[in-house]
């Protein structure tokens, strides 16, 4: 039998013993185990805790963006998040495969060549929004962007298990910046009101008073201009919109007066009565988006004064949506036809208020703020972006400049 000594010759050797500091004990179980030849992916004690895990490697606590069952869907493992302000910073977990912690990922090879961004290892992301309505927006200044966004779109803007968002805007780079805007089923919207403001926003930093920024519609000239807070904001100017002869429509069982509206893309303005129709976007909005031919954006519009209008609107490919530029100024459009309002409007949507007016040169002009939300990145293998990637030898198609 052992002789451990007596009570006091083993609390003596306890005295003696140098302090042992949380996690060399699991440390050295786990050094072990690995000069044994068995693989050790996180520690023993708190792999299994991110609270635990943040703590010992001396970060703040882990936040909800950072646990649970929507960080390992949203963001890959690898990646700890952690808000700052209206940023997301980054911190792979590098540091901790020098160390010995735990073995480091190396990247997998794609067969793509160095201007992939894969062998980056990530793809930079913008959130922001107009209104509410809120968008990812991916610059080619920050690498090569995939091509094509109709069947990624649909998981990135998902918010439940993607980053969430009305849809993704690109900015391709060519003799003037080009906007691309994909919408959250996949499809591809031909203009943005909001869209164009954020991707303004996102170009700033030129020090200019305006910018000419293309579009599937044609080439929008937004001006720059801070409100009385000093918040950016910007003034886009769409074009002229072609405003079609109304019709009535039985829908549901109530006659519908709609008039179709083009301003770059399709709109239908539904002027309704608050008491009749308490609620009509639920109703009427989904029939009404598929009631014509590659569908169309509805609007149901109010009509507080000759300057004030109250506007929700169904889009295309996304629903309902805080808020639409191309919509409130499609319903400006309508009712300055018709002659029932001013040639200077307010437009109050659930995200907030546009301003709309109509110039002599450049058409109707609509007015608001944009705002950055955050930064992300995204991993190639969540996303597979791998199969997505601009190939070599394919290029995006120049916009042509008009005078």
């Amino acid at each position: 039998m052992l002789d451990r000594g007596s009570p006091a010759t083993l609390r003596h050797r306890m005295r003696d013993r140098p302090p042992v500091r949380a996690g060399e004990r699991s440390m050295a179980k786990i050094s072990e185990h690995r000069s044994a030849g068995f693989p050790c992916t996180g520690f023993s004690s708190s792999a299994a805790n991110p609270l635990a895990r943040s703590l010992y490697r001396g970060c703040r606590p882990a936040t909800r963006f950072e646990t649970g069952a929507c960080s390992s869907m949203i963001f890959p493992l690898h990646w700890n998040l952690r808000p700052i302000g209206d940023k997301l910073t980054t911190r792979p977990h590098q540091d901790d495969a020098e160390q010995g912690r735990f073995p480091s990922r190396q990247p997998a090879a794609t067969g793509y060549p160095d201007r992939s961004p894969m062998t980056h290892g990530t793809l930079s992301f913008l959130k922001a929004h107009g209104a509410g309505n809120d968008f990812l927006l991916l610059d080619e200044a920050q690498g090569p962007v995939p091509l094509d966004f109709s069947r990624l779109a649909p998981s990135l803007c998902c918010r439940r298990t993607g980053v969430g968002a009305d849809g993704i805007l690109v900015l391709r780079q060519q003799q003037i910046p080009f906007m691309e805007c994909w919408n959250a089923d996949g499809s591809r919207a031909e203009a943005c009101g909001n869209g164009i403001r954020i991707a303004a926003l996102s170009l700033q930093d030129r020090q200019q008073d305006s910018i000419r920024i293309g579009t599937d519609a044609g080439i929008v000239e937004v001006q720059l201009m801070r409100d009385g807070q000093g918040e950016f904001s910007a003034e886009a100017a769409l074009g002229q919109a072609t405003v079609d002869i109304p019709t009535s429509k039985m829908v549901d069982g109530a006659v519908l007066m709609l008039t179709p509206v083009h301003i770059g893309n399709p709109h239908l303005v539904v002027v309704v009565d608050p008491e009749s129709m308490p609620d009509p976007l639920p109703r009427f909005g989904p029939e009404l988006e598929n009631s014509v031919a590659g569908r169309t954006n509805v609007g149901f519009v109010r009509i507080d004064s000759p300057h004030h209008l109250t506007l929700r609107v169904w889009e295309r490919g996304c629903g309902e949506t805080p808020a639409c530029g191309t919509g409130a100024a499609a319903a400006f459009a309508a009712l300055l036809q018709a002659g029932i309002i001013a040639d200077q409007v307010e437009v109050q949507m659930p995200g907030g208020v546009l301003g709309v007016r109509i110039d002599d040169k450049t058409g109707i002009c609509v007015r608001g703020a944009a705002k950055i939300s955050y930064r992300g990145v995204l991993s190639p293998e969540q996303w597979n972006l791998d199969e997505l990637e601009l190939d070599s030898d394919q290029q995006a198609q120049p916009l042509p400049v008009e005078g």
